[in-house]
């Protein structure tokens, strides 16, 4: 009996080839599967994320609605007042009524500081900055050390 080792080394090469290629191909399809996976939960939380910014917003609209109702109101008010004070003639000296000007006494002024609205921008920015840093902290995945 005649043994064919060309044969037997060309099966086995052959067997090999296909043994990488199908190996190759599960690998592919577990990472193509593994990407659709993280996908999804990407996708799911930015509909959470949305979901939380709409109701912040539905939330939020209707009170800053109400409040510049409220403060246009209130600057109405004060402009009738300034305008009444000064037809009665009942100005301090040295105040002057401007038209569409509210009067405000010097001691009643509480903005002299002009780096006052930078300083409260930067409070203000800094309390977002911190919020969002809590808020990605909670929501980061945990990385395990080994």
């Amino acid at each position: 009996m005649k043994i064919d080792y060309s044969k037997i080394v060309t099966n086995a090469l052959s067997s090999l080839v296909a043994a990488v290629f199908v190996g190759a191909a599960a690998i592919v399809w577990h990472a193509a599967n593994s990407v659709d996976e993280r996908i999804t939960e990407a996708n799911q939380d930015i509909v959470r994320q949305q979901t939380a910014l709409k109701a912040t917003q539905e939330t939020i609209i209707p009170e800053l609605t109400s409040m510049k109702s409220i403060i246009e109101n209130l600057r109405a008010e004060i402009l009738s007042l300034s305008k009444l004070l000064a037809d009665a003639d009942a100005l301090p000296k040295n105040t002057e009524y401007k038209s569409g000007e509210p009067i405000i006494l010097d001691e009643f002024l509480r903005d002299k500081d002009p780096a006052w609205s930078k300083r409260e921008t930067d409070r203000i920015t800094e309390q977002i900055d911190i919020r969002q840093m809590e808020i990605y902290e909670q929501r980061a995945p945990r990385r395990t050390t080994k």
